[in-house]
């Protein structure tokens, strides 16, 4: 063999060498590469977007019986649980006087009783003499004045010595011993026992709260809403109540009520604005539920079924100046949210249109299909 094509022969096995080994490192590092990188498809799911709102059943109406004289509880009428009607008694106080406002109240009906006798006898004599044309028509009618304010006054002294005595005035209405009730409902609380001492209402202070009778006749869920959370509410809205003390059932209700004002202030802690809403209960729920349950609210703002979808934390932003919500609809050459794809063992940004999220899953509307692999984990670096 000649030299020459020996030497033809040992170059092209070391430029077949070379590329071979050139290949095989090019295909280990492409092999690293994606050992390092790890992908998932979008899936088709149903998203629903909702705020869970912490709460408590509540009568629709409740009112606090007070004591319009002190003393000592005589009797209650009622128990707790009792179904009470608009004007019945409630509880009798037996009134304890003072004893100088009784020896006040016995001067003040004697007086009146002396001057009611002697403006009597006035009468009777003026009465005589202006039959007999003695007097004047003038002085008679003054006299006949003298007497009816006299006996008015001593009937005022009177009362006022029973009402000192007893709590109460016969055949009047206003400030009495027997509390009864203003509203028709359900005993709830009787805060003092037969026998308790309960102190009078007056302008300054508010008096012992004898008992407390709720109006069950309508439902209503209470509870706090924060600020970024109130602003998808209004008026009419439906959505279910479940209480935790019966689980697995849930009540139809409607959005009645949204605080116009926070209740609490910054340097308090979160903002919370109170919304009400009112529960649809049959007779027999009604019947078992009880004032102040533990009640959750679930209000579904937006639902979503059958669409392709991809985890919230594949999902990124470019660096703007203004960050916008991950569930705002912009057009997708204008997009600022993208997912890493891995394409032809390249890592490819694709910007994506985003819909309705329920905080671990978002809807994709354009950028992605269904064989698109996102990228979830990166270690090539």
């Amino acid at each position: 063999m000649r030299r020459s094509t020996k030497i033809l022969i040992g170059v092209f096995l070391l430029v077949s060498g070379t590329g071979i080994a050139a290949w095989l490192l090019q295909a280990s590092k492409r092999s690293g590469l994606s050992a390092a990188i790890k992908t998932a498809v979008p899936v088709r799911t149903d998203i629903v977007d909702k705020r869970v709102i912490s709460g408590n059943i509540m009568p629709c109406k409740e009112v606090v019986l007070t004591t319009e004289v002190s003393g000592t509880i005589d009797k209650l009428f009622v128990s707790i649980g009792d179904r009470v009607s608009k004007g019945q008694a409630i509880a009798r106080v037996k009134v304890l006087p003072k004893s100088s406002d009784i020896e006040r109240a016995k001067k003040e009906l004697h007086i009146a009783q002396i001057t009611q006798k002697e403006a009597k006898e006035k009468y009777r004599r003026s009465k005589q003499l202006f039959e007999k044309q003695l007097l004047s028509p003038e002085q008679y009618e003054a006299a006949v004045r003298a007497w009816e304010v006299a006996f008015a006054e001593a009937d005022y002294a009177q009362k006022a010595l029973d009402f000192v005595l007893e709590g109460y005035i016969r055949g009047a209405q206003g400030a009495s011993n027997v509390i009864k009730s203003t509203i028709t409902g359900v005993v709830s609380e009787l805060p003092y026992q037969e026998g308790s001492a309960v102190v009078e209402r007056a302008n300054f202070k508010e008096g012992s709260p004898i008992a407390t009778i709720a109006d069950t006749s309508v439902i209503l869920f209470q509870g706090k809403v924060g600020e970024m959370d109130v602003v998808h509410l209004y008026q009419g809205m439906q959505f279910e109540v479940s209480l935790m003390a019966m689980k697995g059932k849930k009540f139809p209700t409607t959005l009645t009520k949204i605080s116009p004002k926070a209740l609490g202030s910054r340097g308090e802690g979160s903002i919370k604005f109170a919304v009400e809403g009112t529960v649809q209960l049959d007779h027999q729920d009604r019947a078992n539920i009880r004032a102040g349950y533990t009640a959750t609210a679930d209000i579904i703002l937006a639902k979503v079924s059958n669409v392709l979808a991809v985890e919230e934390a594949w999902v990124h932003q470019e660096n703007v100046s203004v960050q916008v919500p991950m569930t705002s609809e912009v057009a997708q050459g204008d997009s600022t949210f993208f997912v890493w794809a891995h394409e032809n063992n390249k890592k490819v940004k694709k910007y994506v249109e985003l819909g309705t999220s329920d905080g671990i899953y978002v809807e994709v509307k354009k950028g992605l299909t269904a064989n698109d692999k996102i990228i979830t984990v990166d270690d090539s670096y």
